[in-house]
C-alpha cells in the first residue's frame, strides 16, 4: 500500500483517486444489482400457488410452506412493535 492510499473494507483505494467517485460508482452498481433482483422476482396474483419459502415466526421457530401442504393457509404479516413501518 502506497503513502496516500485509502482502505475501504479490505479494498485499497490509491491516494489521488476521489473517494467521492468510487462511492458513487459503489453505489450505482449496488443500485443495478438491487433492480436486478428485484425484477426477477415472481408477481402473484389472487389465487395463484405460493412459490416453497420459510419465515421464521415470532416464536423464533422456523415456518415453512411445506409443513403446511393440503392446508389453507393465510399469511399475515405485521411490523415489529415500536418500528417505523
Amino acid at each position: 500500500m502506497s503513502v496516500g492510499s485509502l482502505v475501504i473494507g479490505g479494498l485499497v483505494v490509491p491516494g489521488g483517486v476521489d473517494i467521492m467517485k468510487v462511492l458513487l460508482i459503489v453505489c450505482v452498481l449496488v443500485g443495478m444489482l438491487a433492480t436486478v433482483t428485484i425484477a426477477s422476482a415472481q408477481e402473484l396474483g389472487p389465487g395463484d400457488a405460493a412459490p416453497p419459502f420459510s419465515l421464521i415466526g415470532s416464536d423464533g421457530a422456523t415456518h415453512s410452506l411445506s409443513d403446511l401442504t393440503g392446508r389453507t393457509v393465510v399469511l399475515a404479516w405485521f411490523p415489529k412493535a415500536f418500528t417505523g413501518g
